[in-house]
Formats: C-alpha cells, sequence, structure tokens
C-alpha cells in the first residue's frame, strides 16, 4: 500500500467509524486528581484530558517514568471487551496500539473477539456503512448549539447544558447532582465543564478519629474485620492502621502480635484509654 492509499484509507475510516454499542460515560474526576488504572495495575495522577469525541481523563502512573495515557477503569474496560478496535480508537482519540495492549491485557483475543468486531464484520461482509455514526461524531466534536440533540457514545442522550443558568452551575458540585438538579445526562454536564476547563469540585474532608491506645493495642490480635466491628471503624481504616505501624495480620493458630502487649500492659492501656476519653 502506498503513502496516498493509506491516507485515504484513514480518511475514510474515521469519515464512517463505526458506532458504539454500549454507553460510556466519562469518570468524575480532576486534574492532580489520584485513582487507580486496571491496566498499569497501579495508581496514577490525573494529567489532563483525551481529544477523542469521548473526552477521557489522561493519567500518569505515579513513581513511573513514561508518557501519559488513557485512564483504564471498570468502564473503558467494558468498552475494551465490547466494542470494536476501530470504535474505540476513533471515540476515545486513541491509535490502534493502546488497544492492542488493552485487549491483551483483559485476555481479548482474536479480530472478532468481542461483539462490536462481530457487528463491524457481518456489515462489512454485506457492505453496509455506518452512516449514523458521522453524524454523531459531528455533533460531539463540534460542541452543538443547546437546542441540538447530543449523542454521546453512539446513543442519544439529553441536550447538553446551554442556558447561563445552567452553564453557572457547573463545578458548583458533583456532575452526577448537577445532572439530576438540570435533568440531563452525566456525560453531557462533564463534557461541558471539561471543555470550558471548569475544575471538579473539591471534595469535603472530614478529619479522622483520633486512634486510642486501647484500639492500637487491638490491631493483630484477630482479623481486620472482627477488630473493625469491635471499636467501631471501617475494615479498610484498621488494615491501613495495622500496616502503618508495620504490625503483622492475625493468622489463625499462632500467637498474636499484641498477645504479649496486652498481657504485660493491661493497666497502663487503661489508664492510658482512660486519659484520651477525658
Amino acid at each position: 500500500m502506498n503513502v496516498q492509499q493509506s491516507v485515504t484509507s484513514r480518511s475514510t475510516s474515521t469519515a464512517n467509524p463505526p458506532p458504539l454499542i454500549g454507553r460510556y460515560e466519562p469518570p468524575d474526576v480532576r486534574k492532580e486528581d489520584r485513582v487507580y488504572c486496571r491496566f498499569r495495575k497501579g495508581w496514577c495522577r490525573v494529567t489532563g484530558w483525551g481529544t477523542g469525541p469521548i473526552r477521557w481523563p489522561r493519567v500518569q502512573q505515579i513513581g513511573v517514568w513514561g508518557q501519559p495515557g488513557l485512564l483504564v477503569n471498570a468502564t473503558l474496560e467494558r468498552a475494551v471487551r465490547t466494542e470494536s478496535a476501530l470504535a474505540i480508537s476513533h471515540w476515545f482519540g486513541v491509535s490502534q496500539k493502546p488497544v492492542t495492549w488493552w485487549r491483551r491485557a483483559f485476555g481479548v483475543g482474536g479480530h472478532v473477539g468481542t461483539p462490536g468486531s462481530r457487528q463491524l464484520r457481518r456489515r462489512k461482509d454485506a457492505g453496509e456503512t455506518p452512516a449514523p455514526a458521522m453524524a454523531c461524531a459531528e455533533r460531539v466534536t463540534e460542541a452543538p448549539e443547546p437546542s441540538t440533540p447530543v449523542e454521546v457514545g453512539g446513543r442519544p442522550s439529553e441536550r447538553q447544558p446551554g442556558a447561563a443558568p445552567e452553564l453557572a452551575r457547573l463545578g458548583a458540585d458533583r456532575d452526577e447532582v448537577i445532572a439530576t438538579e438540570l435533568g440531563r445526562a452525566t456525560a453531557a454536564v462533564t463534557w461541558q465543564r471539561c471543555d470550558r476547563g471548569i475544575p471538579a469540585p473539591r471534595r469535603a474532608v472530614t478529619p479522622g478519629l483520633r486512634w486510642t491506645t486501647a484500639e492500637v493495642a487491638l490491631l493483630g490480635v484477630n482479623t481486620d474485620e472482627v477488630i473493625a466491628a469491635r471499636i467501631g471503624r471501617t475494615v479498610v481504616a484498621v488494615t491501613s492502621k495495622r500496616i502503618a505501624l508495620r504490625i503483622p495480620p492475625f493468622v489463625p493458630g499462632q500467637e498474636p502480635a499484641g498477645t504479649k502487649r496486652i498481657v504485660q500492659q493491661p493497666a497502663q492501656i487503661r489508664q492510658e484509654n482512660s486519659d484520651d476519653s477525658t
């Protein structure tokens, strides 16, 4: 294939992109947020958003050198398992290479290993062209007028915010809350907020309860679930505190790590606990 044929083929695939089977809403995140990527299997930092019709967050894995890429969360993983590679490449604004990596990581094999790929093959064999997807791409990319219906992810959605009072609400609360108030799709609200550079609202951080000496002494004496139910904390909080203090987990049949501490100093623990409560 010469250069002219390659350019023609690429422009043809962009002019008639295959429609998506499912609907995929971007996650409600903001720049510098810390998120978990299922493809990288690690925590990442949000660095920006992609350039595809579906504006998807781009992330950089924390502590790892390299170029940022799209965040692969549960929604994008579902798209990888459902859609054709051509559809993902167009709608999420990536090349075929990362799509191949994602498919390999999630065990999607073959050229027709997804419902979207099989549907695309059937249409190709029948000589059909996915014309409706072109109109969808144009409407999403060109930010239409408020009264124009918009299609996100290949399916029709509610009209996007356009009136001044509605635009003023963007970023005032989580996108799900604003979408419910305005009677619109969450994806439409997220798209308009990101397109205007409005950051997501900061989540309120409540100070945690101070750990008492008696509570710390229980860590490792039993399973984290049992300790959490006993002291009225979440399992995640108990596990995080135990790991931070480098206390080994409870193993049935072995002497708990905190047994000696509790047996040797019961009076001191009760005294310190009484001091903390006062």
